[in-house]
């Protein structure tokens, strides 16, 4: 089941921040999991499903605030990743690991 995790502010919904992240045990290094502010550690599977529903989620780099959305892969499954600021790579990979 997956947990409620954003307020209501006279209708819209406040973005929750992801904080730190969980790899898998392959040697790509993928994202698995994420620690989100205000509620616990997800699966990506799980904040890609908020994500469809209209939730939002974002993570700071360098002291920005940068979107977090969904993209789908070359090998067709779905994952997490950044609007492009001042780099091309996805802030999420700067994260540090969850504890």
């Amino acid at each position: 089941m997956l947990i409620r995790i954003l307020l209501t502010l006279n209708g819209m919904a406040i973005a929750k921040r992801i904080y730190c992240k969980v790899h898998n045990n392959s040697r790509e290094q993928i994202i698995s999991h994420v620690g989100v502010k205000g509620s616990d550690i997800m699966s990506v599977g799980d904040v890609i499903i908020l994500i469809g529903r209209g939730k939002r989620f974002y993570t700071r780099n360098n002291g920005k605030r940068v979107e977090v959305y969904k993209k789908r892969g070359r090998n067709g499954r779905m994952f997490l990743t950044t609007n492009p600021d001042d780099t091309w790579q996805n802030n999420l990979d700067f994260l540090p690991p969850c504890k």
